[in-house]
């Protein structure tokens, strides 16, 4: 009876190069698998476009979304909402988008007792509001206030 033996090789039947997948004994062409990536790509872009072109009016709706909630995230002493909503007159509306945040966040610094203001758009029509009020510490000439930076302002009224 015959035995069968198992003799040791030193090189491999596949030879594995770096960087190079083989499948069936035979290399991959590099070429050609960046093609076929190139292809599924472009597919993919194509019919992404189509169905953004033929669903654009539901696009235009999402995108053209107007803000029309206001969140406000703190309480305030001296503003009170009202105040808010007068500076906020003629901005809300606009598209989420198209909506000016810095020109909003400077518009609301105007107020005399407004520090400072932070604006933030919440998808899909929300504008949240965080606002730091001057805090006066001393009365100063002619009806103005000194705040806690050595700063003087004038509050209305």
């Amino acid at each position: 009876m015959a035995i069968a033996r198992r003799t040791k090789t030193t090189e491999p039947s596949i030879r594995m190069e770096p960087g190079r997948v083989h499948r069936g004994g035979q290399p991959l062409n590099r070429g050609a698998v960046v093609a076929r990536r190139l292809i599924l790509l472009a597919l993919l872009v194509l019919t992404t476009g189509v169905l953004l072109q033929q669903n654009r009016d539901i696009v235009a709706e999402i995108f053209s979304r107007p803000v029309t909630k206001v969140r406000m995230d703190n309480q305030w002493q001296h503003v009170s909402e009202q105040e808010i909503g007068n500076l906020l007159t003629g901005l809300l509306g606009a598209g989420f988008f198209n909506f000016d945040v810095e020109g909003t966040k400077l518009r609301l610094e105007q107020h005399p007792w407004i520090r400072h203001a932070a604006v933030k758009k919440i998808w899909p029509d929300t504008l949240a509001l965080s606002i730091q009020e001057e805090v006066a510490i001393a009365r100063w000439s002619d009806g103005q206030l000194l705040n806690q930076y050595g700063e003087v302002f004038r509050p209305p009224g």
